[in-house]
């Protein structure tokens, strides 16, 4: 499944041009895979855009378990499949406002409301 990400360099490069990928980054808030013979071996995104994601995940976990403590992701592919089934749930309108779906996903991970 192809998510989007187009952006690739080779490894060699990275050294010489760290703060370019870095503001490169940070400016357009996208991940950057270096390859490795070809091959994508490392992704480069932004800490902040980072910590976003995971709480993103922790949000939508924190809807589908009872434990979201016990929630973790083991893969990429993991990841996206959650990511495709909330947006298949958004497809299908079920959905809450924001107003009504934060408290709850806030009590779930344990944040005072």
């Amino acid at each position: 499944m192809d998510h989007g990400f187009p952006i690739g360099i080779v490894d060699g490069i990275v050294k010489y041009y760290y703060n370019e990928i870095s503001e490169f980054c940070a400016k357009t808030k996208r991940p950057i895979y270096i390859t490795k013979n070809g091959r994508a071996d490392l992704t480069v995104i932004n800490s902040a855009e980072f910590d976003r994601m995971l709480e993103i995940m922790q949000l939508y976990t924190a809807t589908l378990s009872p434990a979201p403590e016990s929630i973790t992701f083991h893969s990429k592919e993991e990841l996206y499949r959650m990511l495709d089934e909330g947006l298949e749930a958004v497809r299908q309108g079920n959905v809450r406002p924001i107003e009504e779906a934060f408290p709850e996903i806030k009590r779930r991970l344990g944040f005072d409301v």
